[in-house]
């Protein structure tokens, strides 16, 4: 039978250990063997400097890990705290304040009397609630710097296309030119006059102006 020779890495460290000054025990025995291996982990100064090495390297690390996590723990509290603060300082600041009046438009008022002349039973307030809303048109109008003295004349100073409802203006005072005339035989309905109104305030409320 063959005999086959194994490769003995044990004995060549301990031959390469020995020419740096150190006593290597024979490995050829268990006893040898376990006396080689506790030289190389226990007893090796090598490994007991790189043991030292990493145990100081993780306290280092322990220290500043866990210095870095108090310091972030406390900023978080302070931020959480800060903000349970601002949001106590804004109760305390606003919960009692008065709400806000809403402020009514200076022409809202004349407006509506108009639109109750026009829901009257008496066809004469119709009359009188388009004449009215007619008049502030052209007041509008003015104030958007239209020239001339009526209504009629501003309206025909205004360009096509000048705002978006400029045809609603066109209808209402075409309405109230019919239903004003003596000499129109017009009739004028309260459902018509009601429309009416509201083709005018479509204009007022494009611009703000009730």
């Amino acid at each position: 039978m063959m005999h086959i020779d194994f490769f003995n890495i044990e004995y060549w460290f301990c031959a390469f250990a020995s020419l740096f000054g150190s006593h290597c025990a024979d490995t050829g025995s268990a006893e040898a063997g376990e006396s080689f291996w506790g030289w190389l982990f226990f007893d090796n100064p090598v490994f007991i400097f790189i043991a030292k090495l990493l145990g100081i390297l993780w306290s280092l690390y322990s220290v500043l890990a866990y210095t870095a996590s108090f310091f972030l723990f406390i900023v978080i509290v302070g931020s959480i705290a800060g903000l349970f603060l601002l949001r106590a300082r804004e109760q305390a600041k606003y919960a009692n304040l008065p709400p806000a009046e809403a402020r009514e438009h200076p022409l809202s008022e004349r407006w509506h009397a108009l639109l109750e002349d026009t829901m009257s039973s008496d066809p004469l307030k119709w009359k009188e609630g388009i004449r009215g809303a007619d008049l502030m048109l052209g007041e509008l109008f003015a104030k958007l710097g239209y020239e001339g003295e009526t209504t009629a004349e501003r309206i025909r100073h205004i360009p096509e296309g000048a705002f978006a409802n400029l045809h609603a203006a066109w209808e209402a005072h075409r309405i109230k030119n019919f239903a004003l005339s003596p000499s129109s035989h017009f009739i004028l309905t309260q459902r018509e006059a009601f429309r009416t109104m509201k083709l005018y305030e479509q204009v007022f409320r494009e611009f703000d102006f009730i």
